[in-house]
């Protein structure tokens, strides 16, 4: 490979290269070896953000740190532990004089995983609705047209 920077990301033990030299796909369109793997977008932004974010530009790539960031408030509402929303709903309860249901604790794994679903769909709801918003106050207020 000839021209632009190049290097080599190593993730998980996983070693790839990449250039930033455009090379023409079967399709016609232009790729880099930069754009291939996703996990080694993710070391680059710590090892070398510059050379990912022009990759970037001529590529924008959302679904990968999307879907990412949707595990990750997955997996941190899970990790909250049962007896800890047991007791918080018990004093907020108690906070307001109304008496704790009976049967409320024998709901706890309904109520966590209920709650972790709605935290993994609401991450998806409110990226989009930030995206509309962003979009609207470059597209109006500051007449980009978006090309």
């Amino acid at each position: 490979m000839s021209g632009g920077p190049a290097g080599v990301s190593v993730f998980l033990g996983r070693t790839s290269t990449w250039s930033l030299n455009p090379t023409m796909n079967a399709g016609g369109n232009e790729e880099t070896d930069q754009e291939a793997d996703l996990p080694g977008r993710y070391t680059r932004v710590f090892a070398s953000p510059d050379v990912l974010f022009r990759g970037l530009r001529t590529r924008p790539e959302w679904l990968g740190a999307m879907l990412l960031g949707g595990c990750l408030v997955l997996a941190g509402t899970l990790l909250i532990p049962p007896e800890l929303t047991l007791a918080t709903l018990r004093e907020r309860m108690q906070e307001q004089g109304r008496a704790f249901p009976p049967g409320m604790a024998d709901r706890m794994q309904t109520i966590r995983f209920g709650g972790a679903a709605a935290a993994f769909v609401a991450w998806f709801v409110v990226l989009n609705i930030f995206a509309g918003v962003v979009m609207v106050f470059f597209a109006f207020l500051l007449g980009h047209e978006g090309n």
